[in-house]
Order: C-alpha cells, then sequence, then structure tokens
C-alpha cells in the first residue's frame, strides 16, 4: 500500500458537507476546485462532477441518515474514479445506473488505495 507522501498517490482536499438537500452542489464545487490544475479533459471532468453530484445527492437523501456526508480527494499518476464503502443498496443503484462503468467499486478505502498503486 502506497502512503499519502508518496509520488504516485497524494491527497487534495478532504472536506464534510452537511447532509442537507442541495449541498450536492457544493460538493460538486469543492471538488471541482480541488481537482481543478490535475488536466483533466473537459468531458471526463463533466463526468466526474455528474458522478460526484449524484452520488452526494443519493448518500444525502437515502443512506446517509442525516450525517455528514465527508468526500475525500484524492489524485494518482492514472485518472480514474472509486467509490469505498458503498451500501449493497448503493452498488445496485451504481449498477443500474451503469456509474459501475465508470467508477470503480471497492468494499473499503484501503482495497481502492492498494489498487492505485497498481
Amino acid at each position: 500500500m502506497t502512503s499519502m507522501t508518496s509520488p504516485s498517490f497524494r491527497q487534495l482536499a478532504s472536506f464534510t458537507v452537511r447532509s442537507e438537500p442541495g449541498n450536492e452542489r457544493l460538493a460538486l464545487a469543492q471538488v471541482a476546485e480541488a481537482i481543478a490544475g490535475e488536466g483533466l479533459a473537459p468531458a471526463r471532468l463533466e463526468r466526474l462532477k455528474t458522478a460526484v453530484a449524484e452520488t452526494a445527492m443519493n448518500a444525502i437523501e437515502h443512506g446517509n441518515r442525516n450525517q455528514p456526508l465527508t468526500l475525500l480527494v484524492r489524485a494518482g499518476r492514472r485518472q480514474r474514479l472509486a467509490a469505498c464503502g458503498l451500501s449493497e443498496h448503493y452498488r445496485e443503484i451504481f449498477e443500474l445506473t451503469r456509474l459501475d462503468e465508470a467508477i470503480t467499486i471497492y468494499t473499503d478505502e484501503a482495497s481502492a488505495l492498494a489498487d492505485a498503486v497498481r
């Protein structure tokens, strides 16, 4: 596993938003700001923003039990999206909406980090 100081992996941002309707837009804006200098192609950036907003909105509305929603933004040498710790309900949503084709799903953060260094 790599550390946060590894040259192949770095954390761009970590923030929490309140579980309130509409805060998915705040999450989207903060992620977009965090990755602004990463050189993502415009189409990929738009897909990322859509994925962040949809994931945050679903967590806020359905699965978060009104707990604050924490997002961790990390960048590696390979540009890809990952989600971890999703309940079975959200795994099914990702499959039905085909988000799992754009966002790799991991059971936990350690699994996502381990795969990030491959």
